[in-house]
């Protein structure tokens, strides 16, 4: 397995807005992204990134817990982490991929969703050949 140089995307999203984002993995393996979300307005929560596929989510990633304003959320999906301010949080994480949102060669769309509060989500993965 090689890894090439890493991507990032960001996006903005707002409370009951749905954002999507497309990432391209030009290698040939799947490849496993580190997601940060930055909450820059008030508390948010609720947080759901799903991975479609021809419009129908194939894996999601959620999490249920509050994120203060001027917090960040990270979720590693190759080191399977999930962390708050650099404290574990995994109480209030669910995934429904025992690979965490594995993103294949080609284009990815991701749905983001926040029922409540903002902020910005950046996806940073690499592409990966086997």
């Amino acid at each position: 397995l090689s890894i090439r140089r890493q991507r990032q995307m960001c996006k903005e999203t707002g409370a009951g807005v749905v954002v999507s984002i497309s990432v391209t993995n030009d290698g040939n393996a799947i490849s496993l992204p580190r997601l940060t979300f930055a909450c820059t307005g008030a508390a948010a929560s609720g947080l759901t990134i799903e991975r479609l596929v021809n419009g129908v989510a194939r894996d999601t990633l959620q999490y249920t817990g509050p994120i203060g304003a001027g917090q960040n959320l990270e979720i590693d999906c190759r080191a399977l982490r999930v962390t708050l301010e650099g404290v574990a949080a995994y109480a209030a994480f669910s995934a429904t991929h025992p690979a965490w949102l594995p993103l294949s060669p080609g284009v990815n769309v991701l749905r983001v969703t926040m029922p409540s509060g903002g902020g910005k989500l950046r996806v940073i993965y690499p592409h990966t050949w086997y």
